[in-house]
């Protein structure tokens, strides 16, 4: 959610101002979709660490890093990082611990100029309020540039989810990059 001074924030300060990794939660609390009682819980944080220390291994020092339950699959986690401007996105395997490769990457585009702009929007801060993972596709025209912020939670093309909110912006206020 908004609070008091994000009026005029664009993307990066957002992200950065509310975080979008992952977390400790106090004892009792779970994150969304996680399993039940402290077996589930002492999974997520395992997994979390073991995260970490494989990318730290690989040399990468990501900003951001979801672990999140993959479907159906209780020994399985999607994992999402920014590093280097852009979401990678792998599989987690509790057992035996093991991260895989990137099977996906996804340009977070953030910089650019209509992505700064369209955060600054009504409907752009409302998007940010909710959002953990947010992406920006740019797709410029003669007399209209649209903005869509997408989840990477929830959609990797910015447009097969209802996680999406697509913005007018009139080329001439979108400043050349």
């Amino acid at each position: 959610m908004l609070e008091p001074g994000d009026q005029g924030l664009g993307p990066e300060q957002l992200i950065g101002r509310h975080g979008t990794g992952s977390r400790l939660l106090p004892a009792g609390q779970r994150e969304h979709g996680e399993g039940a009682g402290q077996g589930g819980e002492a999974l997520a944080v395992t997994a979390r660490k073991d995260v970490r220390a494989a990318l730290t291994a690989r040399g990468i020092t990501a900003d951001t890093v979801v672990v999140e339950p993959a479907a159906g699959n209780p020994m399985r986690r999607r994992v999402t990082w920014l590093w280097d401007g852009a979401y990678r996105i792998a599989d987690y395997r509790v057992f035996p611990p093991a991260l895989s490769e990137p099977w996906f990457t996804l340009p977070l585009n953030a910089q650019h100029p209509a992505a700064v702009v369209a955060s600054r929007t009504p409907q752009g801060r409302e998007y940010h309020s909710w959002a953990r993972l947010p992406y920006y596709v740019i797709e410029p025209g003669r007399d209209t540039t649209w903005v869509t912020i997408g989840d990477a939670r929830y959609t990797l093309d910015g447009r097969s989810s209802w996680a999406t909110v697509r913005i007018p912006l009139a080329t001439a206020l979108v400043p050349v990059q």
